[in-house]
């Protein structure tokens, strides 16, 4: 649960620079869902790291 909602917290700041570097709707959709898979792998493997840590 933590991991999705840190991804919907990060969206944001993630797809402001993408729509702002492409210009192009379409382009800057596709890069902010793959950037947004790609921030929740982040996360995934942050907590998951976080939890092997308080072993």
């Amino acid at each position: 649960m933590k991991k999705t909602i840190m991804t919907f917290l990060t969206i944001p700041f993630i797809t402001l620079p993408i729509a702002l570097i492409t210009n192009d709707f379409f382009i800057g959709m596709v890069l902010s869902v793959l950037a947004s898979y790609g921030i929740y792998m982040f996360w995934d493997a942050f907590f998951d790291t976080i939890k092997k840590e308080e072993v």
